[in-house]
């Protein structure tokens, strides 16, 4: 959660007001049916009783109002998770694009909806709302009971298997995915943002290869209940709830900027480079080379390849595909384009092998 966008929406409180909410307690002598003051302080109590109702009051719409505050501005929106330091904030083209979704799922302990989504001919982007029911410490997939609250922004000290014990409810881990198989999904990864111990947002993004104007599809949901104190580390199978969530997404079409022929095409080690062909799609460029291999071993010491001029903050990925090719695919690109493109490839330790020109085809 960005904490200081939420502070600036809510400045002007008075701190003193606040505090005194916060640390209010009730007194002991308020506790007892009978009257113990005499009619001489009644209407000091008072005053301070109707003192303490506003502070009461205050605080309550302090609470209200951080969560108003945080939905209103969309904080936790799919265009606010998608941006990072590295690329930046999602094109305004790819904002535009972002659909409202309604599917919900109902689980043992916890509910779950789909919130937005984002879809193009390479990327599936979805945030969902996962809440837990009373008597239940939600946490994602990702973590386990030994996980410290800290760690994943909780307030407190401790692992959530402590933190559940002390409050007497169990834990929850809760994740989503989108199906491998029927999307070709070339990868996907899972951010979350914890709202409270019984809230989370879930950001999942993906590479998808399979393309349709819509895609019908699910989001499938997994759930684990866990009791603090009863820890298997061995968990059943049997006992995680499997849920699926109905997708429906229309996908943003990209456009071709050009093809590209390298000008030494046996110049990389164990490869016979192909052709470079570049596309345009909303959240940026994407890139595909294609090649032969000629020496698996050779090939083998490539991690990845770079394009001057060219950034790439999507996935990706380079190596010898089911049918004995050779296939690289990098995403989200930005940077200034020419007719033709100095491309290195860079091993393991990330030092350069070679670097090639590749040339617009006419």
């Amino acid at each position: 959660m960005n904490r200081k966008l939420v502070s600036n929406a809510l400045t002007g409180i008075d701190e003193e007001l606040i505090a005194d909410a916060l640390d209010f307690r009730v007194d002991e002598g308020s506790r007892a049916p009978e009257r113990k003051k005499n009619m001489a302080n009644h209407g000091s109590e008072k005053r301070r009783a109707s003192r303490r109702l506003v502070s009461l009051a205050l605080a309550a719409c302090l609470l209200l109002a951080l969560a108003v505050t945080a939905y209103a501005l969309n904080l936790f929106g799919l265009r606010e998770l998608y941006a990072n330091p590295n690329r930046g904030e999602m094109p305004a083209e790819a904002q535009a694009l972002i659909e409202e979704q309604e599917g919900f799922a109902q689980g043992e302990g916890f509910s779950c909806r789909v919130l937005e989504s984002y879809c193009d001919e390479n990327n599936v982007i979805l945030t969902l709302s996962v809440t837990a029911e009373a008597g239940y410490v939600l946490a994602d997939s990702s973590e386990d009971p030994f996980t410290e609250l800290q760690s994943i922004g909780l307030a407190g000290e401790g692992t959530l298997e402590e933190y559940a014990m002390g409050q007497g409810r169990k834990l929850i881990f809760v994740g989503a995915a989108l199906p491998w198989e029927d999307l070709g999904l070339r990868s996907e990864g899972m951010h979350t943002e914890y709202l409270s111990d019984g809230e989370l947002i879930l950001y999942l993004e993906a590479s998808k290869s399979v393309s349709a104007p819509v895609i019908e599809t699910v989001c499938r949901i997994t759930a684990q209940i866990v009791e603090p104190g009863n820890l298997d580390p061995e968990y059943d199978p049997a006992a995680i709830q499997r849920l699926e969530i109905p997708l429906t997404m229309r996908e943003s079409e990209g456009s071709e900027i050009g093809v590209y022929l390298p000008e030494e095409p046996e110049a990389i080690p164990g490869l016979r480079l192909g052709e470079l062909s570049l596309r345009r799609t909303p959240l940026g460029l994407t890139l595909r080379l294609t090649g032969t291999p000629t020496d698996r071993a050779a090939l083998g010491t490539l991690l990845t390849l770079r394009v001057e001029g060219l950034e790439f903050h999507g996935s990706g990925r380079m190596g010898v595909q089911p049918d004995g090719s050779f296939q690289a695919d990098f995403e989200q690109g930005q940077g200034e384009i020419g007719d033709s493109l100095s491309v290195s490839f860079l091993d393991w330790d990330k030092q350069p092998v070679g670097t090639v020109t590749f040339v617009r085809k006419k």
